[in-house]
């Protein structure tokens, strides 16, 4: 039977598979480059390295919210989360904290109402309780 866990697995092994394409197809590239390029990708890192930093700090925001998803629940974990993340992954120059605000308030509000009424799951809700048990 279908159950809570269906989709969440579901995810879980898609992304896994393809992560696994992805890497395969790195793997396949790489072997099959000639020394000029290996040669040309590696001056190429030096450039990336502030990447590897966004992601570093990608990686602290999401196991910061995770540290804090069962104390403050999904209603105030989510929205600093998102926001957050936006402001990460863009560059500067293309940031619209208005949007990202917008976007990082309305989406867990929707995902939570989606989840309480449409699957009759409530998301973990931390300290407002005594708030959202009224629903």
């Amino acid at each position: 039977s279908v159950d809570s866990t269906f989709m969440p697995r579901l995810v879980g092994i898609a992304v896994f598979l393809c992560a696994l394409c992805f890497f395969l197809q790195g793997f396949k590239r790489y072997r099959n480059s000639t020394a000029e390029e290996r040669q040309e990708a590696r001056r190429g890192e030096r450039a990336t390295r502030g990447g590897l930093v966004r992601c570093a700090l990608c990686f602290f925001v999401m196991l910061l919210a995770a540290i804090c998803y069962e104390e403050l629940g999904f209603m105030l974990t989510m929205p600093w989360l998102l926001f957050s993340l936006f402001c990460l992954i863009e560059k500067k120059e293309k940031r619209n904290y208005r949007l990202f605000a917008l976007l990082s308030i309305v989406s867990p509000a929707v995902v939570f109402f989606v989840f309480y009424y449409g699957f009759s799951m409530l998301l973990p809700i931390g300290i407002l309780r005594p708030l959202l048990t009224y629903l």
